[in-house]
C-alpha cells in the first residue's frame, strides 16, 4: 500500500471514567477548543441527529448522553461531515473514556501533511480539554502490523480442535515483511503502564515514560514536548509515520528494540 493511497488515521485521546455529568463537561471542553484552532467550519451542531442552533451547553450534551440508546456517541458538525465519536475502551481491567475522530475529515486533503505546529497545538488542546491520560495517532497499516498475528492466534487458541483447519489463514506477509514484533493489543493491558505501540504522535504519561526509559531515547524522535509535570508530547516523525519509509521504519524498528516495548507490554498485562 502507498502511503499516498492511504486513507484512515485518527487521533484517539482516553480519559479516566467518570460521571455522565464530568464527561459532559470534558466533552464541551473539547467542542469549545475546536473553536479556537482556526477549525470554524468544524463547530459540533448535532447532539446525534438533533441539531442545537445556538451554542451547545454541558447541561444539553448531559441530557443527550443520558437518553441515547447507542454504544459509540456521535457529535458532528452542521454538514455532518465531520464527527467526534465518544465510546468506552477496555483496557486490562479498567474501562476508560475514549474520544476520537478522523483526521480525513478534520483535515481538508489529508493525509496529505498539514503544518505540524498548529496539529500539536490544536491536539496538545484537545488532550489538556478531555482530561487525556494516553492519546495517540491510530493508523490502519500499523494497527493491522502490530496486532494482526498476535490476534489470529488468540483466536486459533480458543477454538475447538476440529475447527481449526476451518479458520480462514489471513494474508501476514505485508506485516512480517516489516519485521516488527507483534504487539499486545489495547483490552490485554494495564495501559497505565505502557503504551499499546509507538505511533506517529503519542501523548505519555509519567509512568509510561519512566517504565520503557524513554527519557534515554530523545535523539531518537523527531520533536518531544513536556505538557505538564505528568505527560510528555512525542513525535516520531516530521511527516505521518511510513513504514513503506526505511528510515521511518529503521526509527520505528530501533526504538521498540531499545525500550523493551513488548516485555514492558507483557508485564502490564493484568
Amino acid at each position: 500500500m502507498r502511503k499516498e493511497d492511504f486513507t484512515y488515521i485518527q487521533f484517539k485521546i482516553l480519559s479516566r471514567k467518570e460521571s455522565v455529568l464530568e464527561l459532559s463537561k470534558k466533552i464541551l471542553a473539547v467542542i469549545n477548543e475546536l473553536g479556537k484552532h482556526n477549525y470554524e467550519k468544524k463547530n459540533v451542531k448535532y447532539l446525534g441527529d438533533q441539531y442545537i442552533q445556538n451554542e451547545i451547553t454541558s447541561s444539553e450534551i448531559h441530557n443527550y448522553l443520558t437518553k441515547k440508546q447507542e454504544d459509540t456517541t456521535i457529535f458532528s458538525n452542521k454538514t455532518k461531515e465531520f464527527n467526534l465519536f465518544i465510546t468506552e475502551e477496555i483496557c486490562g481491567d479498567e474501562i476508560y473514556d475514549c474520544l476520537w475522530f478522523s483526521f480525513n475529515a478534520l483535515i481538508p486533503g489529508f493525509p496529505k501533511i498539514p503544518d505540524l505546529k498548529s496539529l500539536l497545538n490544536l491536539l496538545k488542546s484537545l488532550f489538556i480539554s478531555f482530561k487525556g491520560i494516553y492519546a495517540y495517532t491510530e493508523d490502519e497499516e500499523i494497527l493491522q502490523v502490530y496486532f494482526a498475528q498476535r490476534s489470529y492466534d488468540k483466536i486459533l487458541s480458543q477454538l475447538p480442535f476440529d475447527y481449526i483447519n476451518f479458520l480462514p489463514k489471513p494474508d501476514l506477509d505485508f506485516t512480517n515483511h516489516f519485521n516488527i514484533p507483534s504487539h499486545f493489543s489495547t483490552n490485554e493491558m494495564n495501559i497505565s503502564e505502557a503504551p499499546n505501540g509507538f505511533w506517529w504522535i503519542n501523548f505519555l504519561s509519567k509512568k509510561q515514560i519512566e517504565n520503557l526509559n524513554l527519557n534515554s531515547t530523545i535523539n531518537d524522535w523527531h520533536h518531544t514536548e513536556v505538557i505538564n509535570d505528568e505527560y510528555t508530547l512525542y513525535v516520531l516523525t516530521d511527516t505521518i509515520l511510513n513504514l513503506n519509509n526505511k528510515e521511518h521504519l529503521l526509527k520505528l524498528q530501533n526504538l521498540i528494540h531499545k525500550t523493551d516495548l513488548i516485555t514492558i507490554q507483557e508485564k502490564s498485562i493484568i
